[in-house]
């Protein structure tokens, strides 16, 4: 199987992208799958990725995936009252 297990499609996923990791390279916005989720920003004058529009992310992980420096993290959350099928890929 590929891809993340049956569950997690059930969840919430948002990304957090640490400033003092990330270089600005840009692969986790040119990668992503979601619409405009990752933004271009700069900090003390050094260009820097972040959250843009968090609600977009669709939870494929291709933006941590792609990042060279792991300044990428994907927290997920269970939707309230969600339970994955009975004997699902966990």
């Amino acid at each position: 199987m590929y891809g993340p297990p049956v569950a997690f499609h059930g969840n919430r996923h948002t990304i957090k992208i640490d400033p003092d990791l990330c270089t600005g390279c840009w692969r986790c916005q040119q990668e992503c799958l979601g619409q405009n989720v990752i933004g271009r920003t700069e900090i003390d004058g050094r260009p820097k990725a972040y959250v843009k529009f968090p609600d977009h992310c669709k939870g494929c992980m291709t933006c941590l995936r792609n990042c060279l420096t792991n300044a990428i993290k994907v927290i997920t959350t269970a939707k309230e009252g969600f339970m994955p099928d009975v004997g699902a890929d966990v």
